[in-house]
């Protein structure tokens, strides 16, 4: 059994990344500095416009503390070089041989229709052999998922997939949270692990700071879930937001601090 911060991970992206999301004041703040920060023992460490470009090796290097890493093979939409049906498996295999905390590779929107349409769901089948094959040992296929993407196109896809982590993309929604988590069960089997992302800004939001009232709910709803074993972890993005005075950020940071050493069921 493990404990609720043993739990906890942080989406990580280049330093200053986000600074063109309406956030109070430019970033400085690492991954590895944001995990810190937050206390949070694990992360994704996700390509974001491109960024960083292989060969990831420094990167890797300063998240040797960390317990587990999942590392992006599919960036986020605005990465063009996995908008052509390229992946970086070459690249994340190779750091997997030296860095035994990289435990999987992650695959960031990949299932909106513009790029879902590039890929057979065979073609996750053999992102997973090869991150295998190429690294020396098992290796994890993890992928966002969007709540607004519940649809039955995206089932065959899952079924090659690991791990999920699904996210609510626009604050308003999160007033939906229990019944769209209860119908992602109806896509996804029974038993593989599913984590929960939360963000600490609004982006989908109209790029404003996330409404309290909204991250209060969303983190009692994790809460309950992590405590009777129905979900495997959450996931916070980002470090980009960790260091420009937003309200929700101590408050995730005081609640993993509250909560953290609580056995998960």
């Amino acid at each position: 059994m493990k404990t609720i911060k043993e739990k906890m991970w942080l989406w990580g992206h280049d330093r200053g990344s986000h600074d063109n999301c309406a956030i109070p004041m430019k970033s400085k703040m690492t991954p590895l500095e944001g995990a810190i920060y937050l206390g949070t023992p694990n992360m994704c460490r996700v390509v974001y416009g491109g960024k960083p470009e292989p060969p990831f090796e420094q990167d890797a290097l300063a998240l040797d503390c960390l317990n587990s890493v999942v590392w992006s093979i599919i960036g986020d939409s605005s990465s063009a070089r996995n908008n052509d049906g390229g992946a970086d498996i070459d690249a994340v295999a190779e750091l997997a041989k030296r860095h035994k905390n990289i435990i999987g590779g992650i695959m960031d929107d990949f299932l909106n229709p513009s790029r879902i349409n590039m890929y057979a769901p065979s073609s996750l089948a053999d992102f997973k052999r090869d991150l295998t094959a190429k690294s020396g040992r098992e290796m994890q296929l993890w992928t966002v998922v969007y709540t607004h993407e519940l649809n039955e196109i995206i089932i065959p896809y899952l079924k090659e997939c690991d791990v999920a982590t699904l996210w609510t993309w626009e604050s308003k929604n999160l007033i939906n949270l229990e019944a769209n988590f209860k119908e992602f069960r109806n896509y996804w089997d029974d038993g593989k692990p599913l984590l929960g992302g939360c963000y600490l800004w609004d982006y989908g939001g109209g790029a404003k700071p996330m409404p309290m009232d909204l991250l209060k709910y969303q983190m009692d709803f994790y809460y309950n879930l992590l405590k009777t074993g129905g979900l495997d972890g959450v996931v916070f993005c980002s470090n980009n937001v960790c260091d420009v005075g937003l309200e929700s950020v101590e408050y995730i940071k005081n609640w993993i601090k509250e909560n953290g050493d609580e056995i998960c069921c």
